[in-house]
């Protein structure tokens, strides 16, 4: 156990120092396989156990008995700073205060953070595994961008660039006007979102006699049920004034002077209601296939289906959008597909397209994402238990990662999520 502690420590400080400082992301665990493999791996299944995370057909090849899968723990940033990210993501809520923060912090440029916590039992074909996902997203408009880049208090950048739209104002409901159409471009959205999900995955062999008696190769299917606890949040941070707190000296010759009297404030978006959040509780469905054919050998094809069923949570109606998709699910149904060869002496290769339909408004364009990764394990003596992979992932670049033993660490400039922990925003 000591030697182990050693190996984790020594991966984690190896990775924190090869990670510049605001483009990096790490993962821990399971998961850190697929990143380090750019993503790939759908149809990777020389660890059942493990692969069940992204296919429940794997599940079936497992052996009788009890198998853990590896707590993992994942964190990405994109945009603003890490510090500030991780300040206000261990602050384990959105409130007004922290939406406020949130965009004045991360709103130099859009900035998404994201996490993602997952570990469970397996026991013969089955497994019991929980998962949780949380993203938070800061949405900045353009002079919002500029506000926050400049540095400068809200008072001094609207006098400094806004003098003419006060100029002339003589009551405090012109002013109030004013500002309401400043705040249309000094603006910014702050959406949260977050999924808790415990889940029970199943996988069976489809039997020779459906299949022309195996000429076709070994077939496996698996389904994973999940009940699905989803929040939704989302703020609307810009400049506001208090109307009731305007007097008449706050004019002069010129118009409104008293720029102090401008809060930027976080409000709760129009979809919310009179709420800081929405929630819901509603079952959500798994599919996998699994293709060994007869006449390719070292060769698995895949398929999996994500949220076949789909948790039923949607974007309400009311909310911008521009912002969100409204009126479609926060889970969207996904199809993939890949492909694995594993080539005698240790080297395996793995190519997947996700969202092969483009359901999912998260992903550049709606496009599917195009994933390839090889990773090689040296057949040497106390080497075995050491694993090296690279990959590339055309939404989010270059990955690479190592793993000792079943702890596994990866590093990318972007790291991409499970097919199945994918926002739609």
């Amino acid at each position: 156990m000591k030697r182990f502690l050693e190996w984790c420590a020594l991966g984690l400080a190896a990775a924190l120092l090869l990670s510049p400082p605001a483009r990096a992301d790490l993962s821990f665990g399971y998961e850190a396989r697929y990143v380090g493999l750019g993503g790939a791996g759908l149809a990777i299944i020389d660890n059942p156990t493990q692969a069940a995370l992204v296919n429940p057909a794997a599940l079936s090849l497992r052996p009788l008995g009890f198998g853990i899968q590896w707590p993992n723990f994942g964190f990405r940033w994109r945009g603003g700073g890490f510090g500030d990210a991780l300040s206000h993501l261990a602050s384990g809520s959105i409130s007004t205060d922290e939406a406020n923060d949130l965009a004045r912090d991360l709103g130099s440029e859009p900035t998404r953070i994201e996490a993602s916590l997952g570990f469970g039992l397996a026991a013969s074909v089955a497994d019991l595994r929980f998962r949780s996902l949380a993203s938070v997203l800061v949405r900045p408009r353009a002079e919002f961008a500029r506000w926050a880049t400049s540095g400068a208090d809200i008072s001094n950048f609207l006098a400094n660039n806004y003098a003419n739209q006060f100029a002339g104002l003589t009551t405090a409901a012109e002013v109030q006007n004013a500002v309401n159409q400043i705040s249309q471009q000094l603006g910014a959205d702050v959406i949260g979102a977050a999924a808790i999900s415990p889940s029970f995955g199943v996988g069976v062999r489809v039997p020779d006699h459906l299949l022309g008696n195996g000429t076709l190769g070994d077939v496996r299917v698996g389904v994973r049920l999940k009940p699905t606890r989803i929040y939704y949040s989302h703020y609307v941070v810009r400049p506001t004034v208090d109307v009731n707190a305007i007097t008449s000296s706050d004019f002069n010759a010129n118009g409104f002077t008293a720029y102090n009297k401008i809060q930027v404030r976080a409000d709760a978006a129009p979809e919310l209601g009179s709420d800081t959040s929405l929630s819901e509780t509603s079952w959500g469905v798994d599919f996998g296939l699994l293709w060994q054919p007869a006449l390719i050998p070292y060769t698995t094809f895949a398929l999996t289906v994500d949220n076949l069923i789909e948790p039923s949570f949607t974007f309400p109606a009311g909310a911008d959008p521009r912002v969100v998709p409204v009126g479609e699910k926060l889970l969207p149904r996904t199809v993939n597909l890949g492909a694995a060869i594993s080539v005698p002496g240790g080297l395996l290769l793995a190519a997947d397209l996700l969202d092969v339909t483009g359901a999912n408004k998260a992903n550049p364009h709606g496009e599917a994402q195009f994933r390839v990764g090889a990773e090689f394990r040296p057949n040497l003596p106390g080497l075995r238990l050491l694993a090296v992979r690279a990959g590339y992932n055309s939404a989010t670049g270059m990955a690479a990662g190592f793993s000792i033993g079943g702890f596994g660490i990866a590093y990318a400039s972007r790291s991409p999520l499970v097919a199945s922990q994918t926002f739609n925003f």
